[in-house]
């Protein structure tokens, strides 16, 4: 069958993907609007302006005959960078789409005579989640069985009819019953077992990411072990044990090239092996972060 011939060029190329029916987007629009009457006291401003304003739930202006949903997920490729500093050597595991997961299965469904347009804001992990995609995980983070949580998910619209498909009720994975790995480990006390949502205003990843101000003094300098977000609940997540275990690559700055991240150099002025590093969305963030890791005593060897 030409899905199979699709399907198996995909995973070639680790991603996985599954067509749903359109009419499936009438149960994401009402799984919305549950989240919203009994989640809208813990959303900052933020997440209310995605759950109001930006989420899809209806296919408007389609210039073919959407036939169904595309689902898809992308593995990363994951490796070791390490960086060197007055005699300190601190490693981050950082992780990139192991291929242009847009491009690629816009291209591969082309090639089999289907339309894939991506869409961006549809609620793409919920969809995930309810397709059979991925689980989610008591971190709000959405796990892969093979990939783990190194993953990018993506949706689109296309005019390939959905074949065997799975649409389920959303709910955590069966692996976060009776596990508290998650919350026991987060650094900042974000993620609790008495909520679902993960509190943003103490989340690390939301604190690391976009901003160049020194760190609030609650944060403990043990916290510190990225260049950009945080991955304590995903180290410690069984649901990742297989993803992480595979990890052979590594990338090595020597004590020149890690000071000239230290300086403050902009990405661009920089060589190219720098840029593998994935972190261009928060360039400027990144020597504070790194600073943070080289004062970490439990990460730095």
């Amino acid at each position: 069958m030409v899905n199979n011939d699709l399907h198996n060029t995909a995973l070639a190329n680790k991603i996985k993907f599954t067509a749903i029916p359109v009419a499936c987007l009438k149960d994401i629009k009402t799984d919305i609007e549950k989240f919203k009457q009994a989640y809208s006291y813990e959303l900052n401003n933020f997440q209310k302006w995605i759950v109001n304003e930006r989420y899809i739930t209806e296919i408007n202006g389609a210039d073919f005959d959407v036939k169904s949903i595309v689902v898809a997920v992308g593995g990363y490729h994951m490796f070791k960078a390490v960086f060197n500093h007055d005699n300190k050597q601190v490693s981050d595991t950082i992780g990139y789409p192991a291929v242009d997961l847009k491009n690629y299965l816009t291209n591969i469904f082309s090639d089999h005579g289907y339309k894939l347009d991506y869409v961006h804001w549809m609620p793409q992990k919920l969809m995930a989640v309810r397709s059979g995609m991925v689980e989610y995980g008591r971190n709000n983070i959405s796990y892969d069985k093979d990939f783990g949580s190194f993953i990018e998910l993506a949706t689109f619209i296309s005019d390939m009819p959905p074949s065997d498909y799975i649409w389920r009720e959303s709910h955590n994975s069966e692996n976060c019953d009776g596990c508290s790995a998650c919350f026991s480990n987060c650094p900042t006390g974000a993620i609790s077992s008495e909520r679902f949502l993960i509190d943003t205003d103490k989340c690390l990843a939301a604190i690391n990411e976009y901003s160049t101000d020194p760190f609030p003094d609650w944060i403990s300098e043990t916290a510190h072990h990225k260049l950009v977000g945080c991955i304590r609940c995903q180290n410690v997540c069984p649901m990742n044990f297989t993803a992480l275990e595979n990890i052979t690559d590594s990338l090595e700055f020597d004590t020149a090239e890690t000071d000239e991240i230290l300086s403050g150099k902009a990405l661009d002025d920089l060589p190219d092996k720098f840029k593998k590093l994935n972190v261009h969305y928060a360039w400027n963030s990144v020597p504070r972060n790194l600073t943070a890791m080289f004062n970490n005593p439990d990460l730095v060897r």
